[in-house]
């Protein structure tokens, strides 16, 4: 119910900003890892999980797990963090705990 009502707000907040277009093929059945370089900070992920039309979950640098309002709403969606050598290379072994998060999620569908 939460990650629906996340799902409606952004899909709201990016149509105020932005006029989003889907063109092509909608996503196959089953599990889809879906990737983008967004150098746009999080307008370009929010597009990306708004125009995907169904389920998903996010995957997004640990850092932002500790913001109030976003790393709210990533672990409401069932957000999954990643830590980068940049942020703090002690904490990348944790990564290995991410991955087989995000494959169960995709065997999982």
């Amino acid at each position: 119910v939460v990650a629906r009502i996340i799902t409606k707000l952004v899909g709201w907040a990016v149509s105020i900003f932005y006029d989003v277009e889907r063109r092509g093929p909608g996503l196959p059945e089953g599990p889809v890892l879906i990737t983008a370089n967004h150098p746009n900070a999080l307008i370009d992920p929010l597009v990306v999980f708004q125009t995907a039309g169904r389920p998903s979950r996010p995957l997004a640098k640990a850092p932002l797990f500790d913001q109030l309002i976003v790393g709210t709403a990533l672990r409401a969606l069932g957000g999954l963090p990643v830590y980068r050598k940049q942020d703090d290379p002690k904490l990348m072994h944790l990564n290995d705990r991410t991955f087989d998060a995000a494959i169960d999620a995709l065997h999982a569908g």
